[in-house]
């Protein structure tokens, strides 16, 4: 990948998430209010419910526990917080975002699209697979794992900026494994 285009991506991918998502600082789902998948609540530990919006996409915190991710990761994550909106390329996006607890700069986030045209901006030709999800999945920048999922896509990244994207890497698949699962 050229440096101009990583560079580029530090832009565009952040704007394909968070356009058009305002969260409601007293829900941390981003949705209905029911904070499903959410340490804390009733079905955190009994594995989520998985709720969609009106347009149809599921949202990213009812995909997965904190728990889940907890263990995916390998460390221990605060509650997360969701977010949904209109995605630049097409379609509409849910995100969910999970902060480390020892080191709230490292992050672990899940963002489900209904239009697969998020991923193919992302996919480059020479876009490493990620066979652990199948001859669709693929590393994106910054060790995020995306893939398709029916008509829509996904991605999923745990980012430690103490770490490599080598060290990264395998947690974010791990939690690709999780939405992969739940989708």
């Amino acid at each position: 990948m050229s440096l101009r285009r990583a560079v580029s991506l530090l832009f565009v991918v952040p704007l394909l998430v968070a356009c058009g998502g305002d969260t409601d600082a007293d829900d941390p789902s981003g949705s209905d209010g029911s904070g499903s998948g959410t340490a804390g609540s009733p079905d955190a530990t009994d594995g989520p419910s998985v709720t969609e919006d009106a347009g149809g996409v599921p949202d990213a915190c009812s995909l997965v526990s904190t728990d889940e991710v907890t263990m995916a990761v390998g460390t221990t994550v605060s509650d997360g917080v969701g977010g949904d909106g209109p995605v630049a390329t097409g379609g509409s996006q849910s995100t969910c975002t999970w902060r480390g607890v020892e080191d709230p700069s490292a992050s672990a986030m899940i963002t489900v699209y209904t239009d697969a045209s998020a991923a193919d901006s992302v996919r480059e030709d020479d876009s490493a697979p990620v066979p652990e999800l199948g001859d669709d999945a693929f590393v994106g920048p910054f060790a995020s794992v995306w893939a398709y999922a029916g008509e829509g896509s996904f991605t999923a990244q745990w980012y430690d900026f103490s770490g490599s994207d080598e060290e990264n890497l395998p947690r974010s698949t791990a939690l690709a494994l999780l939405v992969r699962e739940a989708l």
